[in-house]
Parts: C-alpha cells; sequence; structure tokens
C-alpha cells in the first residue's frame, strides 16, 4: 500500500501444489493447441498449394490406389506360384515316402514345403498390410477432400466478398 493507503499493487496468495498442477495442464495444454493449429494450418496451406481443386485430389488417389492395387494383384500372381510349388514339392515328398516306407522324409525335400508355405503366408500377409494402407489411404484422402472443399469454398467467399467491396 502507498503512504496514502491507497492500493500500490496486490500480490496474489502462493499457489498451493494442486493450483500448480492444473496451471501446468493448462499450459501443456494451450502448448498442445497452439501446436495442433499451425499443424493444420501447415497442412492447409499444402493442400491448397498441391490441389487446385477436387478433380486434382481424386486423380492423386486414384493413382495411389492403383500402386497398392496393383501391389496386391502381383503378391496373388506370386501366391499362385508358390501354390503351384508347394503342391510340387508335397507331391514329390509323398512319392519319395510311398518308395521309402521306413525313412523319415529328407531335410531338403521338408525345407522345399516349409519354404513355399513360409513364402504364401509372406504374401499374404503382405496383401492384408497393402489392404490396411488402401483404407488408410482412402480415409486419409476423404479427409483431405473434404478440408479441401471447406478451403475452396472459403476462398470462394473471400473472393466473392472482394469483387463486392
Amino acid at each position: 500500500m502507498n503512504r496514502d493507503g491507497s492500493v500500490k499493487r496486490v500480490i496474489a496468495a502462493p499457489l498451493t501444489p494442486a493450483q500448480r498442477r492444473e496451471a501446468r495442464d493448462r499450459e501443456v495444454q494451450r502448448q498442445q493447441d497452439e501446436l495442433a493449429q499451425r499443424l493444420q494450418r501447415a497442412r492447409d496451406r499444402n493442400l491448397l498449394l498441391t490441389f487446385e481443386d477436387e478433380a486434382a485430389l481424386e486423380s492423386m488417389r486414384a493413382r495411389s490406389m492403383a500402386d497398392i492395387d496393383e501391389e496386391i494383384h502381383a503378391a496373388r500372381l506370386r501366391i499362385l506360384s508358390y501354390d503351384k510349388e508347394l503342391k510340387s514339392a508335397q507331391a514329390d515328398a509323398e512319392a519319395w515316402l510311398s518308395q521309402n516306407r521306413t525313412q523319415s522324409l529328407p531335410f531338403s525335400r521338408q525345407q522345399r514345403i516349409t519354404e513355399a508355405a513360409n513364402a504364401i503366408l509372406a504374401e499374404n500377409a503382405l496383401i492384408e498390410e497393402r489392404k490396411a494402407e488402401r483404407s488408410r489411404i482412402e480415409a486419409r484422402f476423404e479427409s483431405d477432400r473434404t478440408r479441401l472443399r471447406e478451403l475452396l469454398g472459403h476462398q470462394a467467399d473471400r473472393s466473392g466478398n472482394r469483387a463486392t467491396n
């Protein structure tokens, strides 16, 4: 207080530990929100720079999907080839076992069957991975399409307002 009794400044009471935690949490949340806004602005700017309209976005989506579909098709063709190899190896093993009933199947013949089966499993895993990637890309492009519509609509509004002003 001043000498005349007026308030010079107000000193706040020290914060309790709970209040300090809350303040820290609010600050962290504010920083996260600010980062999210900056990332969204950068993403919006990138969308506008990359795609002039929805048709350009759709073209990019179609190319991305075609690449993935091509990979899936190639993997399915490899599976057919590995399946033929597996059947051939199994037939060879059965023929060898029918001629050598008292002996166990040689390691090289067992390995041939195992390698073909593992190759099929690997290709199936690749196909599932590419299908999941396809779903992620579809979701991203759908999100981008929605946002691009919003951004292009805002730009049209702004340019229309400028023309009338």
